[in-house]
């Protein structure tokens, strides 16, 4: 997966956020090696290389005996610099991309990269057609969405092999291709009217076909949103950590309740802390006298290390209310 500027289909992120395969905001890593089809020879090649270069976008291009050994790291470095266009335009942002094309690469090889990239700023280009000819849908079934999503991910695919030939489009879109298909295939499952126990088993082997590291992203994910949904529940204190020991064993559950007890205790001590600055806006008093009487409460009821962030809370850095 390009790590700068990765290619979902719009409506397509919209329906992996909404089958719950990514929530808004999290970031899925590729492993560093993966088995990739090249003509008739498969090898294995890194999809990510990420030594660190003086240019800082952190990929290592590859060249065997002057052939450009084509990874998903093109396209990362493709994306870092064309992440600059708006404020800079497209010619000199080209030519940053063939500066550190040219840095590491040469002869054969550059050309080869060269003429990727170019390919790949069409696929850009045709990808706003792309977008006219699939609008987001008005009033339509599950069903027709559902089948939307499947045209239009065909669509782009198409695109994709069309402009950079299926060979490289299909080294470069790897992830994203495995993504989508799964996250289509699952959404598709979830709208069938099969019975839940079969479901629940296709979906399980549909995740089972994922790479190890995208699993375990998910499971992350998904352990984390019910973390979340503990600590915003009204559960009392051993309910929690029932339901937490469950999640991740009885160490961590306990540590989340010392944490629980941390909070608590802290809101508490906040709660007090407004209540007396309150009662000292009650007393009229003002200006000097009023932030002497501040400190004194600050300097009673925490440390030093906690004043500023109190002040924060409590509006007393800014001179709002903060109650």
């Amino acid at each position: 997966m390009s790590k700068y500027l990765p290619y979902f289909a719009g409506t397509l992120l919209l329906a992996i956020v909404a089958t719950g395969l990514l929530r808004p905001g999290t970031s899925i890593t590729v492993t560093d090696q993966e088995e990739v089809e090249l003509g008739s020879n498969a090898v294995s090649i890194p999809l990510a290389a990420t030594q660190a270069t003086s240019e800082g976008h952190g990929v290592q291009l590859l060249s065997l005996n002057n052939e450009l050994q084509i990874t998903a790291a093109l396209r990362d470095l493709f994306d870092y610099y064309l992440q600059d266009l708006g404020p800079d335009s497209l010619q000199d942002v080209s030519a940053r991309v063939q500066q550190a094309l040219a840095a590491q690469l040469q002869g054969q090889a550059l050309q080869q990269a060269q003429t990727i990239f170019a390919d790949y700023l069409s696929y850009r280009q045709a990808l706003s057609s792309l977008d006219q000819e699939y609008p987001p849908p008005d009033d339509v079934s599950q069903g027709e969405y559902l089948a939307l999503l499947q045209d239009r991910q065909r669509a782009l695919v198409a695109l994709q092999d069309q402009i950079l030939g299926p060979d490289v489009a299909g080294i470069l879109f790897a992830f994203d291709r495995r993504l989508d298909n799964y996250t289509l295939e699952r959404a598709a499952l979830m709208a069938s009217d099969i019975a839940d126990d079969v479901r629940q088993q296709a979906l399980l082997n549909l995740q089972a076909g994922l790479p190890e590291a995208t699993r375990l992203q998910q499971y992350k994910d998904q352990q984390q949103q019910r973390l979340l949904a503990i600590d915003r529940s009204d559960l009392s204190a051993a309910q929690r950590y029932e339901q937490r020991a469950q999640l991740v064993g009885g160490e961590a559950a306990q540590r989340l309740s010392q944490l629980d007890s941390q909070r608590a205790n802290w809101q508490q001590r906040l709660d007090n802390f407004r209540r007396d600055i309150a009662q000292v806006k009650e007393a009229g008093l003002e200006g000097a006298d009023a932030e002497q009487a501040y400190q004194r409460l600050l300097a009673a009821q925490f440390d030093s290390s906690e004043w500023l962030r109190v002040r924060a809370l409590t509006g007393l850095l800014t001179g709002s209310d903060g109650l």
